[in-house]
C-alpha cells in the first residue's frame, strides 16, 4: 500500500523522474524534478466597486505541504495578474459561435 502525502511521492512524479533520468546519455548527472502547481482565482481590489484581477500564482511542490502553509517559507509565487475578460470578448464570442462562453472557456 502507498500513502500519498507530498506531490513528489506521488506515481506520476515518480515516473517522470525515471523517464527523465533514462533519457539522458551521462548516468553520472545529479537530475532534479521540479514540480510546479499553477493556480489561479479571482481578487477583487476594493470595498466598493467592480475592479477584479486573477493572480496567477506558482507553488514548487518539490516543498514539502508543512513548508506550503508557513507564509514565511515564501513557497508560493506571484507570476503574473491578469485583467478581467471585458464583456467584449464576451460578445464576440455570442457572435462567433452562436452561444455565451461558459466558464470552462474563458
Amino acid at each position: 500500500m502507498q500513502v500519498y502525502r507530498e506531490a513528489y511521492t506521488s506515481d506520476h512524479a515518480i515516473n517522470m523522474e525515471h523517464a527523465k533520468v533514462e533519457g539522458l546519455s551521462d548516468k553520472d548527472l545529479e537530475t532534479i524534478l521540479l514540480l510546479c502547481m499553477i493556480l489561479s482565482d479571482t481578487t477583487h481590489l476594493t470595498n466598493f466597486g467592480t475592479a477584479q484581477l486573477w493572480p496567477i500564482y506558482i507553488w514548487l511542490a518539490n516543498y514539502t505541504k508543512y513548508a506550503h502553509g508557513d507564509p514565511l517559507n515564501y513557497a508560493l509565487f506571484h507570476l503574473r495578474y491578469l485583467p478581467k475578460i471585458p464583456d467584449l470578448v464576451k460578445k464576440f464570442y455570442q457572435e462567433k459561435y452562436g452561444k455565451p462562453p461558459t466558464e470552462d472557456v474563458l
